[in-house]
């Protein structure tokens, strides 16, 4: 696993969500994705990326919340 973008450590308060997503290829979706779970109450975000080939980084990389890892691997 390599670390892209975001803090290392993340600084979470009591009660505070931490959303882990596994992504490939994602970009499409990002928006509503965001959206919803920010109207959740979740504003603190780890992405895995398993080897995206469209703009998902980029795309989460403008996110206030977002941490990126990539851990490239097939998809089974």
């Amino acid at each position: 696993m390599r670390h892209l973008h975001g803090p290392r450590r993340l600084d979470v308060g009591p009660g505070e969500v931490v959303l882990i997503a596994l992504v490939r290829d994602g970009s499409y979706y990002l928006d509503a994705f965001y959206r919803y779970y920010r109207v959740m109450g979740v504003w603190h975000f780890v992405c895995v990326d398993n080897g995206s080939q469209d703009d998902t980084i980029a795309k989460i990389k403008t996110q206030e919340g977002a941490v990126i890892d990539r851990a490239p691997g097939p998809l089974a």
